[in-house]
């Protein structure tokens, strides 16, 4: 199909999804605290484009993972235009990414609107086991006290669409909910969230398949595109942690907050991502070894490799991270608290995040790493693996 019998036919189905609009609304339950910051950096609202955006980095990595291209939106070279005089049919013009999310010449294929309460937001706190981070934290983290987090429900609206496009985006918070996170900032805890009507990874990931497969991708990826993220580096943790746990106990009689407020409580959140992810000092004898996911990948594998799996900023080159954790959380007072841990860094790391998260909550049985199998011909499904160390 050339790009102008596209457009004509684009027009006709337009014309007729005019005639039966949906609108469908997707509950979202924040277990963390939600952050997506403005062009100042500070969370006065939840910013539809926050959203948007990390759906859209979400979609990009599965589509990869699945087999199919997904372009580079922030690269010049490698990214989608669409030109409607341009002889290149439509499908070579834009991969599905764009073509869901929209790019130069082509608009997104939905409207969301995010719907939520103004008194559903608090300020941004932090908890630590270390009095040195006091100070450090209060500064790289000057920015979001003068600003808000959204701690409790919002909705995503979604209209003007097709039930095909509205089942991927079902799809795809699905795996978000179950993988990861929404919103900025996660590898620091924040965007731990639950949806109402969600499905599980394995059903979401063949019904995304399914979709690409049917006439939606004809490009496929190939090695150039093997250094950006995708499902087949994924891998996650989701643990339960007992409230007698005694690193638990630790943060709970901490007294080093950064930025608490008298009328936040520890019922369902404790905020300690940060000591997680990067340095739990010794807390019983000065002889205890240092904790933390990044103390432990510096430890084993030197800077370099700990940077390329954590993140940096050096002048103005950053490097993302792609290791995030969340803070510990409860879905119901008097329950266990859960914390999750995600990357892209390969299962032989997954396993060694997996052997320090145990040492951290000093779990003695074996814990889960999840991962997807995408093999085609053995379906796609998660993968269960046992961290026994």
């Amino acid at each position: 199909m050339n790009s102008t019998d596209f457009i004509v036919h684009a027009i006709e189905n337009m014309e007729a999804d005019r005639l039966m609009l949906e609108t469908v609304k997707f509950d979202i339950e924040c277990l963390t605290p939600m952050f997506t910051g403005g062009v100042d950096r500070y969370c006065d609202r939840l910013h539809e484009t926050g959203i948007i955006g990390s759906m859209r980095w979400w979609y990009e990595l599965i589509i990869r993972g699945l087999g199919f291209y997904a372009c580079d939106p922030t690269s010049k070279d490698y990214q989608c235009k669409f030109d409607p005089n341009s002889k290149k049919p439509f499908d070579e013009q834009l991969c599905p990414v764009c073509r869901m999310f929209g790019t130069t010449g082509w608009r997104r294929q939905f409207n969301l609107q995010i719907k939520w309460e103004p008194n559903d937001k608090s300020y941004f706190w932090l908890k630590s086991i270390d009095r040195n981070n006091q100070w450090w934290l209060n500064k790289i983290f000057e920015f979001p006290k003068k600003g808000n987090v959204v701690d409790n429900k919002f909705a995503i609206v979604i209209r003007n669409t097709n039930n095909e496009i509205i089942q991927q985006l079902k799809y795809l918070l699905s795996i978000m909910q179950t993988c990861g996170g929404i919103g900025a900032k996660n590898q620091y805890g924040f965007g731990i969230f639950e949806c109402n009507d969600s499905v599980s990874p394995d059903d979401s990931l063949k019904g995304i398949y399914d979709y690409l497969r049917n006439g939606k991708c004809v490009r496929h990826s190939n090695e150039k595109d093997s250094g950006w993220n995708n499902l087949e580096k994924l891998w996650w943790y989701d643990l339960a942690i007992n409230d007698n746990n005694s690193m638990v106990k630790q943060w709970q009689n901490s007294r080093y907050y950064i930025n608490r407020s008298k009328d936040q409580s520890a019922k369902f959140l404790l905020p300690t991502a940060f000591d997680i992810r990067y340095k739990i000092p010794p807390v019983n004898s000065p002889d205890d070894p240092i904790l933390g996911l990044r103390a432990s990948c510096k430890n084993r594998h030197g800077r370099n490799i700990t940077r390329k799996y954590f993140g940096y900023v050096d002048g103005d080159h950053r490097q993302r991270s792609n290791i995030f954790v969340s803070h510990l959380y409860r879905r119901a007072e008097m329950t266990d608290y859960h914390v999750k841990a995600w990357g892209f860094s390969g299962s032989s790391h997954g396993i060694e995040v997996g052997e320090e998260l145990k040492r951290i909550f000093e779990i003695k049985t074996p814990i889960i790493m999840n991962s997807f199998s995408l093999n085609r011909s053995e379906g796609y499904k998660v993968i269960r693996s046992e961290v026994n160390e």
